[in-house]
C-alpha cells in the first residue's frame, strides 16, 4: 500500500471528519499551525513525526508481539522479519 505524507491544520482534520486525531498534547494549536500526517492509502491517516517507507510493500512480514491498553491509549509491540 502506498504511503503519503502531508501537513494539515486543525481545520483539515475537521473537514475530513478526523477531529479525534488532532494532536492535543500541547493544548490548542496556534492559528495556522500544521501537523505532519502519514496516510497509508486505503487504510488510515495518522499524525506522526517519525520516519516512514514509501510503501508498506517495503516492510516485509510484520509479527504483532503484544497489544496493551492504558488510559485510552494503545501500545503495539511488533517485529519485522
Amino acid at each position: 500500500m502506498p504511503v503519503r505524507v502531508d501537513f494539515w491544520d486543525e481545520d483539515e482534520f475537521r473537514r475530513r471528519g478526523l477531529e479525534r486525531l488532532i494532536p492535543a498534547a500541547r493544548g490548542p494549536a496556534p492559528p495556522g499551525e500544521k501537523f505532519r500526517v502519514v496516510e497509508i492509502v486505503g487504510a488510515e491517516v495518522y499524525p506522526c513525526g517519525g520516519t516512514h517507507v514509501d510503501s508498506t510493500d517495503l516492510c516485509g512480514e510484520t509479527v504483532v508481539k503484544k497489544i496493551s491498553r492504558s488510559k485510552g491509549n494503545s501500545k503495539v509491540s511488533y517485529a519485522v522479519k
